[in-house]
C-alpha cells in the first residue's frame, strides 16, 4: 500500500512507492478522464484528504487477517491442583480458567491473580510445597458473573466495568461454558470493526 502524506489539504503519494507513469500516458488519461466526466452530470466535490483518509482505512481493514475460530474453552474439575491450573495458564497464555464440575456445569473460574500468591511455590520444581497441592475449588471464585451467546457486546463492557473484572464466561442454556470475554476481546473488537468517523 503506498504511504499517504497529507499537508496543508494536499494530498501526496510517496514516490518511492508509487509506480512511475509515461507523461505522455497520464496526459491521455487526464484527457480521457476530463472528457468522460463532461459527459456525466455533474458529481460532488470530494476532499481529497478524506477520501485518501478512509481509502487507507478501508484498506487496512481488508488487509487485517481474519480472526480464527476460538478455540473451545480449556475448563478444569474443582479438585485439580493450583500447580496443574498454573501449568495450564503458562502453556496456553490463559489469565482465566473455568471450572466445572463433571456435568461440564460451571462452578467457578480461577484467574492468575488468584494464583499469583503461590507463585512462589508454585515454580519450585521440588514438588515438597504443600500450597500446589491445595485445590483450585479453594482458591476459585465461585460466584461468576455470566453472559450468554446472544447478550449484547454493550451490556457485557457495562458489567465488565461496574464489576471491575477482565473477562466475563459465556454460557449455553445449561450453565455450560462455551468461552471467555474479555476486555482485549473488546477493544480488538472495537479497533477492527467501528466506522472511521469515531475516530475523526
Amino acid at each position: 500500500m503506498p504511504v499517504i502524506y497529507a499537508t496543508s489539504g494536499n494530498v501526496e503519494l510517496d514516490r518511492a512507492q508509487t509506480p512511475l507513469v509515461p507523461q505522455d500516458k497520464v496526459s491521455a488519461a487526464r484527457e480521457s478522464d476530463s472528457d468522460a466526466r463532461s459527459s456525466k452530470e455533474p458529481q460532488q466535490r470530494v476532499n481529497p484528504p478524506l477520501a485518501a483518509a478512509q481509502h487507507a482505512y478501508h484498506e487496512t481493514l481488508s488487509a487485517t487477517p481474519q480472526r480464527k475460530p476460538a478455540l473451545l474453552a480449556h475448563s478444569l474439575p474443582p479438585e485439580a491442583t493450583l500447580r496443574t491450573a498454573w501449568t495450564l495458564m503458562k502453556m496456553k497464555g490463559f489469565r482465566h480458567i473455568p471450572i466445572v464440575n463433571p456435568e461440564g456445569i460451571l462452578t467457578g473460574i480461577i484467574s492468575d491473580r488468584d494464583l499469583m500468591q503461590f507463585a512462589g511455590h508454585l515454580e519450585q520444581s521440588s514438588g515438597t510445597s504443600s500450597n500446589q497441592h491445595q485445590f483450585v475449588q479453594e482458591v476459585m471464585t465461585s460466584k461468576v458473573v455470566t453472559a450468554t451467546p446472544t447478550t449484547e457486546i454493550t451490556e457485557i463492557a457495562r458489567v465488565l466495568l461496574v464489576e471491575h473484572i477482565s473477562s466475563l464466561p459465556i454460557i449455553d442454556g445449561a450453565n455450560r461454558p462455551i468461552g471467555i470475554l474479555t476486555v482485549s476481546d473488546i477493544l480488538r473488537a472495537i479497533m477492527r470493526h467501528a466506522s472511521l468517523e469515531l475516530w475523526t
